[in-house]
């Protein structure tokens, strides 16, 4: 059983900008980070490289890094139980972790997601957020389970969605309060006795879905409501963007 304050064994997993504050702050705060596993770089290798902020982030503090296809294969569950680690912390990494996967650290894992879950699981919880009319954003970092953004939530951090605000400002405000939420989620594992659940079991019957956003999605209808496009642009900035036939 972990005592509070005790220096945690941590894989971290991540790929996307959403993740790095948080990871920063567990590095800060004198946890042993042990491994950095991120999504590859696609295959051809493009001539202009995709942002990779996890990568350059765990290059700046001189830590492994591990590039599996696929984290869910016997080779690649293998080679994360040569580390012993206590605990996976995953932010913004984009593959869906296997019971036996999260069975290879000693207390699972946890998720920091962008959303306040149970509402928007998905990949795209910040547009979609935005797409909604949501008044409030938020996070919530969740013990893991193999379904998607499903665990018992350890914490949970809210905040307004400023007028006229897009993805691309909300996502990094979110980011920031992602980390006194992962703090505290890390806190109440020291103390778990490793079998009973731990966190609030999330109420399915509020579930909403927010799948990731394709081209596509950025098209503009004007047959639509006027207040539904302004909020599809702003779901849209940076990314996809929008267009109109």
């Amino acid at each position: 059983m972990l005592t509070k304050g005790v220096v945690m064994r941590i894989i971290v997993m991540g790929t996307g900008p959403f993740a790095v504050p948080s990871a920063q702050r567990l590095f800060e705060l004198g946890h042993e980070i042990l491994l950095v596993v991120t999504r590859p770089l696609p295959e051809p290798v493009p001539k202009k490289l995709p942002p990779r902020p996890v990568v350059d982030w765990a290059s700046s503090h001189s830590l492994p890094l591990y590039e599996p296809l696929s984290i869910n294969t016997e080779e690649s569950i293998a080679h994360l139980q040569t580390y012993a680690a206590d605990l996976f912390f995953v932010c913004d990494y984009g593959q869906i972790l296997s019971s036996a996967c999260l069975s290879a650290a000693r207390m699972g894992g946890i998720n920091l997601h962008g959303s306040l879950l149970p509402r928007h699981r998905g990949a795209a919880p910040v547009q979609w957020a935005l797409l909604a009319g949501d008044i409030k954003a938020g996070v919530t970092v969740i013990h893991m389970t193999p379904r998607l953004d499903a665990g018992p939530a350890l914490s949970i951090r809210s905040l307004d969605v400023l007028a006229d605000e897009t993805a691309g400002e909300l996502e990094p405000r979110l980011a920031n309060i992602g980390v006194s939420a992962t703090d505290e989620a890390v806190q109440l594992l020291q103390s778990w006795d490793g079998s009973s659940v731990i966190g609030e079991i999330q109420d399915r019957s509020l579930v909403t879905k927010a799948p990731r956003f394709a081209k596509q999605d950025g098209q503009l209808d004007f047959r639509l409501p006027a207040e539904y496009l302004v909020r599809l642009l702003r779901a849209c900035q940076p990314w996809p963007g929008t267009f109109a036939d």
